[in-house]
């Protein structure tokens, strides 16, 4: 929410500030009263301590009448199953209730399109222009006295409007556009995260508590979510929940990532661009072959840049579903600083490799290894990739360089960006003999599970 608009470009120059503010409820639940013919079932019964306990109570039965005490409650309980989703439809009503121009007696509504609420429960979370911010947090104040809904006075700090706010445990920023975790949230994961080092099993339900800490954190840092494949593979693994799961050495990786996570990677843009941009709509061009691979850019200052390379012995045996996507990685490690708040679509003449970029997730080991990496740096810029499919026949400058036909690629670049477009190669800033090594591990790592379960 950045313009009447809706969201716009991270390039326009034409952007509106933003402020924040959040309203806490004073004992939420205990203002919903509990009709008498419904009371009932807020209660609890027990026999009279002043008179002897009768014969019947022996065989189970309740007390009759004259025999029992009653307690109930006169309002909604917290601990009422029921209980979050009637209040729910309580937030749900009062957001309506704000949005609509022709409420009346909370004062005159707002520009279309100005500001945004989010109510969950007890708590709402306000964002309007610099201009509207206060009139909003006015209105909604006038319709909580409407209703006589009471506001807590422990948190009037909250209540004044900022540029950055603390909620449900993220904190949004609107100078930087940043979502993140608080530090409050951050020390809590890191101490459930600790708990689970060095230990071989854990309780099932410790690692779907953890698990689901983790998967609302990657709120914060979406590429996260491909280190999260391990830990629901070990939770989703037995057909039947067992009490115990082990925490197999891919488990702990995963942990040990989410541990050091926050130090550099915590945040993730609230503004990305509106749309997803082709790689070559970015002059991007990326392949892999069975000799090496290839990337070709287009600078900001209109060269054209290549990078080549042999995979020589070290990529032998590995598939191209792998390369195409270690060739991508190269790519987001030479010049994903450029990308910030993009979202690309990766141009790829492999199927597998385009899925694995979409989904963050693949079957294979090997190219995970590489899809890993590839999640790394893009949390590390703040981008997003999607895999789109071409045919090889449209990629030709990047299959030219990932052959090492220089007369092709210097023809190509003539044809698409002039006979006077300077092209220039530059060395690769990935380890790629580090990785190939990493990525053979996994595909031996790979036959030797397969013999196992051959064996079984």
């Amino acid at each position: 929410m950045r313009t009447r608009g809706g969201s716009i470009s991270i390039d326009d120059p034409d952007k509106v500030a933003v402020r924040l503010c959040k309203v806490d409820l004073s004992a939420a639940y205990k203002q919903w009263h509990v009709e008498s013919s419904s009371r009932h079932l807020f209660g609890m019964q027990w026999f009279r301590p002043d008179r002897p306990l009768p014969e019947y109570a022996l065989h189970g039965e309740a007390p009759r009448p004259g025999d029992g005490v009653t307690a109930f409650s006169n309002v909604l309980n917290f601990g009422f199953a029921r209980s979050v989703e009637w209040f729910h439809r309580i937030s749900l009503a009062l957001k309506a209730l704000l949005h609509d121009p022709g409420t009346e007696g909370i004062g005159a509504p707002l520009p279309e399109g100005s500001f945004e609420s989010s109510i969950y429960l007890d708590d709402a979370f306000l964002m309007a222009w610099e201009s509207q911010a206060e009139a909003l947090k006015a209105r909604y104040l006038a319709l909580l006295a409407l209703y006589r809904i009471p506001v807590s006075e422990d948190k009037a700090a909250d209540m004044v409007v900022s540029a950055v706010k603390d909620f449900l445990g993220v904190e949004f920023d609107a100078e930087r556009d940043e979502l993140r975790m608080s530090e409050v949230r951050i020390k809590a994961i890191r101490a459930r995260l600790e708990g689970l080092r060095g230990k071989a099993y854990c309780e099932t339900k410790e690692l779907a508590s953890v698990t689901g800490l983790l998967s609302f954190a990657s709120q914060c840092c979406a590429p996260a979510r491909t280190y999260m494949r391990r830990l629901w593979t070990a939770l989703g693994g037995h057909k039947r929940r067992t009490r115990y799961t082990r925490l197999g050495r891919g488990v702990q990786c995963d942990l040990e990532w989410f541990r050091s996570l926050w130090a550099t990677h915590n945040g993730v843009f609230l503004v990305p661009e509106e749309e997803w941009k082709s790689a070559a709509q970015i002059d991007l061009w990326t392949d892999a072959s069975l000799w090496g691979f290839g990337v070709v850019v287009r600078l900001p200052d209109g060269t054209v840049e290549y990078l080549t390379g042999e995979w020589g012995t070290l990529g032998e045996g590995l598939s191209i579903n792998a390369l195409e996507l270690l060739a991508v990685l190269i790519a987001c490690e030479q010049y994903g600083h450029l990308w910030s708040r993009r979202k690309i679509r990766m141009h790829c003449d492999n199927q597998a490799s385009c899925f694995t970029l979409s989904s963050g997730a693949s079957r294979s080991a090997t190219m995970m290894v590489a899809q890993r990496e590839i999640a790394l740096v893009a949390a590390r810029h703040h981008f997003q990739l999607r895999g789109d499919y071409i045919r090889s026949a449209s990629n030709v400058g990047a299959d030219a360089a990932s052959r090492d036909d220089v007369a092709r690629l210097e023809a190509w670049v003539a044809l698409m960006f002039g006979p006077d477009a300077p092209l220039s190669q530059a060395q690769p800033l990935c380890d790629v003999k580090a990785m190939l090594r990493r990525m053979q591990r996994a595909r031996k790592g790979e036959a030797r599970r397969a013999l196992g379960r051959d064996a079984r």
